[in-house]
């Protein structure tokens, strides 16, 4: 196949072809090596943080439920409230990080839910106060996924995602 000159190319292939044409939302830039390496450890360090946050409560419920003379329905409403902000954020998350993209969803989602985790010792006063932390914690936790997975499908090519 013969090659062409740069200057017979038109301007949407010099846009699309040239390397050092900015990405785009509808052409955006594939990782290399060094990037999927780079994302790789954060996304794993993202979700290994996303755990650790949501389980410091099932941790210690026994305690402060002994502390603060807790119901067992008390501690089953704190404990619970995580999972109804994270329900309801799974669809909204990937249709944000479709919209706007996943990393910046991933960034607002983990200040929010880091936010709302130093909250926590705050809010263990109050069953409601520490339930309404639970949820916005939950709420930006539910949109990790979508967006991780958003995320990889916009910036690898088919041949380098799983099966």
């Amino acid at each position: 196949m013969p090659t062409r000159a740069r200057s017979d190319l038109s301007s949407l292939d010099a846009v699309l072809l040239l390397p050092d044409s900015p990405p785009s939302r509808s052409h955006p830039r594939q990782w290399g090596v060094a990037d999927r390496r780079r994302w790789l450890v954060l996304l794993i360090l993202g979700t290994c943080l996303n755990y650790a946050a949501r389980s410091s409560l099932p941790l210690t419920v026994h305690a402060i439920s002994q502390e603060l003379h807790w119901s067992k329905t008390d501690a089953g409403y704190a404990l619970s409230s995580f999972f109804w902000g994270y329900t309801t954020t799974q669809i909204v998350g990937g249709n944000l990080s479709d919209r706007f993209g996943g990393d910046l969803i991933i960034l607002i989602a983990s200040v929010v839910w880091n936010l709302a985790e130093i909250l926590h010792p705050l809010a263990v006063s109050s069953v409601s106060l520490l339930a309404l932390t639970r949820v916005v914690m939950g709420a930006a936790q539910g949109v990790h996924f979508p967006a991780m997975v958003s995320l990889l499908a916009v910036h690898l090519s088919e041949a380098k995602r799983s099966t």
